[in-house]
């Protein structure tokens, strides 16, 4: 697979304890749309909030054909 670390600056918040289904997003606020996309493509390995913001660690499956 492949793996992918994002950090963020902005304000700690923990993606495995949000809802599968945030519901529809609204027009030009987001509300969480990322997230299930996020879910749907990987899984989520770690997750850290610190000084410097968010650390999140994805694995994402490749089959090869």
């Amino acid at each position: 697979g492949i793996r992918v670390t994002i950090t963020d600056p902005g304000k700690p918040f923990d993606p495995r304890h949000l809802p599968l289904n945030l519901g529809a997003p609204k027009v030009g606020g987001g509300a969480g749309a990322g997230i299930g996309i996020m879910r749907s493509w990987a899984e989520l390995e770690a997750y850290e909030a610190g000084e410097s913001g968010n650390r999140l660690t994805l694995l994402m499956p490749v089959t090869w054909a």
